[in-house]
Protein backbone atom coordinates (compact mmCIF):
# COMPACT_ATOMS: atom_id res chain seq x y z
CA UNK A 1 0.00 0.00 0.00
CA UNK A 2 1.33 3.50 -1.02
CA UNK A 3 0.78 7.03 0.70
CA UNK A 4 -1.53 8.81 -1.82
CA UNK A 5 0.37 12.20 -0.07
CA UNK A 6 3.88 11.18 -0.59
CA UNK A 7 3.93 8.17 -2.35
CA UNK A 8 5.96 6.01 0.12
CA UNK A 9 5.40 2.69 1.19
CA UNK A 10 3.20 2.13 4.02
CA UNK A 11 2.51 -0.47 6.38
CA UNK A 12 -1.67 -1.85 6.17
CA UNK A 13 -1.88 -1.75 10.08
CA UNK A 14 -0.90 1.72 10.36
CA UNK A 15 -3.56 4.76 10.03
CA UNK A 16 -0.58 7.01 8.69
CA UNK A 17 2.23 7.43 6.55
CA UNK A 18 5.36 7.07 8.62
CA UNK A 19 7.15 9.25 6.55
CA UNK A 20 4.72 12.34 5.60
CA UNK A 21 2.75 11.61 8.71
CA UNK A 22 -0.46 11.96 6.17
CA UNK A 23 -3.29 9.86 6.99
CA UNK A 24 -4.29 6.32 5.52
CA UNK A 25 -7.52 5.27 7.18
CA UNK A 26 -10.13 4.79 4.44
CA UNK A 27 -12.06 7.50 4.68
CA UNK A 28 -16.05 7.35 6.20
CA UNK A 29 -19.04 9.54 4.36
CA UNK A 30 -20.63 11.62 6.98
CA UNK A 31 -24.17 10.61 8.07
CA UNK A 32 -26.34 13.81 7.85
CA UNK A 33 -28.41 13.48 11.37
CA UNK A 34 -31.83 14.44 11.70
CA UNK A 35 -32.37 17.43 14.65
CA UNK A 36 -35.50 18.18 14.38
CA UNK A 37 -36.58 16.39 17.37
CA UNK A 38 -34.18 17.52 19.50
CA UNK A 39 -35.21 21.31 18.69
CA UNK A 40 -38.94 20.21 19.37
CA UNK A 41 -38.27 18.61 22.31
CA UNK A 42 -35.89 21.69 23.61
CA UNK A 43 -38.75 23.77 22.84
CA UNK A 44 -41.34 22.08 24.41
CA UNK A 45 -39.32 21.77 27.25
CA UNK A 46 -38.74 25.42 27.36
CA UNK A 47 -42.52 26.05 27.39
CA UNK A 48 -43.75 23.90 29.86
CA UNK A 49 -40.85 24.75 31.72
CA UNK A 50 -42.04 28.77 31.64
CA UNK A 51 -45.99 27.88 31.66
CA UNK A 52 -45.70 25.17 34.66
CA UNK A 53 -43.38 27.60 36.57
CA UNK A 54 -45.59 29.85 36.26
CA UNK A 55 -48.63 28.41 37.21
CA UNK A 56 -46.69 26.87 40.30
CA UNK A 57 -45.36 30.54 40.98
CA UNK A 58 -48.45 32.15 41.75
CA UNK A 59 -50.01 29.19 43.35
CA UNK A 60 -47.21 29.35 45.86
CA UNK A 61 -47.34 32.94 45.97
CA UNK A 62 -51.09 32.81 46.95
CA UNK A 63 -50.82 29.88 49.48
CA UNK A 64 -47.76 32.24 51.29
CA UNK A 65 -50.13 35.25 51.33
CA UNK A 66 -52.71 33.06 53.48
CA UNK A 67 -49.89 32.69 55.80
CA UNK A 68 -47.84 35.78 55.87
CA UNK A 69 -49.69 39.00 55.93
CA UNK A 70 -46.31 40.92 54.76
CA UNK A 71 -45.27 41.67 51.18
CA UNK A 72 -41.44 40.88 51.60
CA UNK A 73 -41.20 36.85 51.77
CA UNK A 74 -44.01 36.42 48.54
CA UNK A 75 -42.39 39.34 46.38
CA UNK A 76 -38.99 37.57 47.24
CA UNK A 77 -40.20 34.24 46.40
CA UNK A 78 -41.90 35.51 43.61
CA UNK A 79 -38.67 37.15 42.34
CA UNK A 80 -36.27 34.28 42.58
CA UNK A 81 -38.90 31.64 41.28
CA UNK A 82 -38.84 34.03 37.99
CA UNK A 83 -35.20 34.32 37.74
CA UNK A 84 -34.64 30.37 38.21
CA UNK A 85 -37.00 30.11 35.46
CA UNK A 86 -35.62 32.94 33.19
CA UNK A 87 -32.05 30.89 33.88
CA UNK A 88 -33.33 27.60 32.81
CA UNK A 89 -35.20 28.92 29.47
CA UNK A 90 -31.96 31.01 28.71
CA UNK A 91 -29.83 28.11 29.10
CA UNK A 92 -32.40 25.72 26.82
CA UNK A 93 -32.89 28.32 24.30
CA UNK A 94 -28.86 29.07 24.40
CA UNK A 95 -29.18 25.04 23.32
CA UNK A 96 -31.46 24.98 20.78
CA UNK A 97 -29.50 28.24 18.92
CA UNK A 98 -26.33 25.66 19.46
CA UNK A 99 -28.74 22.71 18.03
CA UNK A 100 -29.73 25.16 14.64
CA UNK A 101 -26.31 26.28 13.98
CA UNK A 102 -24.79 22.52 14.03
CA UNK A 103 -27.62 22.14 11.49
CA UNK A 104 -27.22 24.87 9.45
CA UNK A 105 -23.36 24.57 8.65
CA UNK A 106 -23.74 20.89 8.31
CA UNK A 107 -26.35 21.97 5.74
CA UNK A 108 -24.40 24.73 4.05
CA UNK A 109 -20.95 22.56 4.19
CA UNK A 110 -22.05 19.51 2.47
Amino acid sequence: MYCQSCGAETNRELNYCSRCGASTAPETALVPLSLTKPAIAIGLTVTLLTLGGFALLITGAVKLAEVFHVPDPIMAVIVMGMLAIAFCDFMLLRLLGRIVNASLSSTLGS
